[in-house]
């Protein structure tokens, strides 16, 4: 049986932790519970860039449903073609250049919702694919977590930010003033290895 001393694994746990510290990319969680306000906007900037979330078209008061469509509009329209577009010019491609983006996901029903919805895209044609439909209107009523993450691919010194003109039914406190800017960063959690 191998021996390894317990003071070897420990700075290993430490290391690890720094690592996933270091290396994990900058984020920001919004808790929702219900709709935004119609007139909301949700601004994502890096200092030389500016995204404003497409808000979707919630057909109820669900906060998971509100959440799927900033999950949904962000990653379909925005962060998949700046994703596609890095791939290419990593390939070798002058017509496109490397640029940062945003992406967007969520937990608990919201995100086992997100999943089965894109699996039902996924298998839409397949007459052996038997869909499952999802009542949005039922998925985390009244709080939903979104998780925005920025990928900084070509080192932009920031700082990134979201800016909210309406907090309405965004958790958090203490309430922030309209059109104030929330700093994404680091997560701790990535350090719990080294504790």
């Amino acid at each position: 049986m191998l021996k390894v001393p317990t003071f070897v694994l420990g700075g290993l746990l430490i290391l690890t932790g720094l690592a996933g510290y270091l290396l994990q990319d900058l984020g920001l969680s919004l808790k929702l519970t219900g709709p935004l306000a119609a007139n909301a906007k949700l601004t994502l900037s890096d200092g030389n860039e500016t995204h404003k979330i497409d808000l979707g078209f919630p057909s109820s008061k669900a906060a998971g449903e509100q959440a799927y469509w900033l999950v949904d509009r962000l990653n379909t329209t925005y962060s998949k073609d700046a994703s596609q577009a890095n791939y290419i010019a990593d390939q070798g491609s002058d017509r496109y250049q490397k640029k940062s983006f945003w992406y967007a996901s969520s937990k608990d029903e919201t995100l086992d919702a997100l999943i089965q919805d894109a699996e039902n895209l996924k298998n839409f044609n397949n007459p052996d694919f038997e869909m499952i439909p999802i009542e949005w209107s039922t998925v985390d009523v009244n709080s939903s977590t979104i998780k925005f993450v920025y990928k900084n691919e070509v080192g932009n010194a920031g700082p990134v930010t979201l800016q909210v003109s309406n907090w309405k039914n965004i958790d958090i406190e203490p309430k922030p003033k309209r059109n104030a800017k929330l700093e994404f960063k680091k997560s701790r959690t990535a350090l719990i290895p080294g504790i």
